[in-house]
């Protein structure tokens, strides 16, 4: 019996997967994802933008997108306290709400007791009678 030669296996990479080529992120487009998260856009206009899925921008840019977020919130909070150290007084009073703890809803009130005291003092008609030197006497 002959012996027949096997086709030598074809690589993995050599074969044809179908659908997208896989995508391969560049310092130029992680640059641009964080620049872009860092000015308040949402996943779905920065994968529209790259022209790629929400899930493949998860994938591989996730570092990227929360560093943007944070940069974000960052520069809104210096904003905040920037307005507030220059008088201007919605963002003290946003400041001491969420920072302090304070509250518009609750009335500040102070109980004090004082008994109230009886003075007698005798009044003659036609008289002036100086209450002050009455009741320190």
């Amino acid at each position: 019996m002959a012996k027949v030669k096997a086709e030598p296996k074809v690589k993995a990479q050599e074969k044809n997967k179908g659908g997208r080529p896989e995508h391969i992120p560049t310092a130029e487009r992680r640059f641009m994802v964080k620049g872009m998260r860092a000015n308040g856009h949402n996943l779905e206009e920065i994968a529209g933008q790259m022209q790629i899925a929400p899930r493949t921008l998860n994938k591989h840019y996730g570092f990227e997108i929360e560093q943007g977020a944070v940069d974000l919130n960052a520069r809104v909070v210096a904003a905040v306290y920037a307005k507030a150290l220059k008088g201007d007084f919605q963002a003290q009073k946003f400041i001491l709400k969420a920072k302090c703890g304070w509250n518009d809803n609750e009335v500040a009130s102070t109980n004090i007791n004082i008994e109230p005291q009886r003075v007698e003092a005798p009044i003659i008609e036609g008289e002036y009678v100086d209450l002050d030197a009455v009741i320190n006497q």
